[in-house]
């Protein structure tokens, strides 16, 4: 996931009383969807509770460091799958998930050409608005070239709440939450001052990230320190379950409040447009992950979680809630954000450069 959006919270000056109110509605939300058995319910729980909030507009905002904590604790939980084996096989698909990342990157500019034709926005808008990389990468990328900064977030803020609501059900409706290809992560005790040490380790990797500008900078500096003691095998400790829940519930929290709340929003054409490009992407990714999955020895699931253009913190949280491979998963997603940022503009380059010399408006 990317930076806090135009169409969130601002990143300070929020008022205590509507942090609380987010917060206290994504628990509430979590909490109501964990006893009706919702899938994934303390991350679409919170988001549902928090949004219903703003879509009545009461004032709910979640201040940006709730979204970075949640992060922090989701990375590290998420690192301590790559064992020496799991890192392994990661790497020997490494050639078939940049083919994979590629071809969505495709799928999602040309769906996005269609969501500019259809919603009578111009190309560049529609482009980075459809790419499944992160809100604030994009965002600036299209303001660079001469989009609709805005428009950007706003369309890829509502293409991960679609992803985060829609494929967690449809798997768990067509799968259940099982899995042949399952890694289990480095299994450890819970150890408070290492669980500490990691944490803060964690956190001045995200600091050191965040200062080079990396996108999903606290999700990455938790996701190195697991790493690295999963690869290495050192004994610290694991993530206990209910700080992976409430982690969950920071994230979903943040994601409901993104959510418009007040003024206007753009044309029902757009929103339409967004969701049904959302929705094509995701069948996409789906019937690329069955054509995959055999060659990466994986089962459909895993593969659409990897393929699903969502972000990775939230696609691999589901892959760890409903036991999917979290490391395929999670490196599916890293290897897609490494290429969207630097192909996703050429390849734009090259069919505005192709249409030009044909003539195509």
């Amino acid at each position: 996931m990317g930076q806090s959006q135009p169409s969130g919270p601002r990143r300070r000056g929020i008022p205590i009383r509507a942090a609380l109110a987010g917060l206290l509605a994504g628990a509430a939300g979590g909490a109501l969807a964990s006893l009706a058995g919702i899938p994934l319910p303390w991350l679409i729980g919170a988001l549902l509770g928090t949004a219903a909030l703003r879509l009545v507009r009461i004032h709910a905002a979640v201040p940006e460091i709730v979204r970075k904590a949640g992060q922090l604790v989701v990375g590290v939980a998420i690192g301590l799958y790559f064992t020496p084996e799991v890192a392994a096989q990661v790497l020997w698909n490494g050639p078939l998930l940049v083919v994979g990342s590629v071809v969505l990157i495709a799928a999602g500019g040309l769906t996005g050409l269609l969501l500019a034709r259809y919603a009578g926005i111009d190309p560049q808008t529609g482009w980075f608005a459809s790419l499944p990389g992160g809100v604030s990468e994009m965002a600036v990328l299209a303001q660079r070239n001469g989009g609709d900064a805005a428009l950007v977030a706003l369309a890829q803020s509502l293409r991960v709440i679609c992803v985060v609501i829609v494929v967690p059900t449809v798997i768990t409706l067509l799968y259940g939450g099982s899995s042949a290809s399952t890694a289990a992560p480095l299994q450890m005790p819970v150890r408070v001052v290492a669980l500490a040490l990691m944490g803060g380790a964690g956190l001045m990797a995200a600091l050191v990230f965040d200062r080079l500008r990396l996108p999903n900078a606290y999700l990455f500096g938790g996701l190195a320190i697991g790493m690295a003691v999963a690869v290495f095998e050192v004994e610290a400790s694991r993530v206990p379950d209910p700080l992976v829940n409430l982690a969950q519930l920071l994230i979903g929290s943040t994601l409901g409040c993104r959510f418009h709340q007040g003024g206007r929003w753009p044309g029902r054409r757009f929103v339409a447009g967004t969701v049904a490009t959302t929705l094509l992407l995701i069948a996409i990714g789906w019937g690329l992950a069955a054509l995959l999955a055999p060659a990466l020895e994986i089962d459909i699931p895993t593969g659409v979680l990897g393929a699903a253009p969502g972000g990775v913190a939230e696609m691999s949280i589901t892959a760890k809630v409903l036991h999917f491979s979290v490391p395929l998963v999670t490196a599916w997603h890293l290897v897609r954000i490494v290429l969207v940022t630097s192909l996703g503009i050429l390849f734009f380059r090259a069919i505005s450069r192709l249409s030009r010399d044909r003539g195509i408006r």
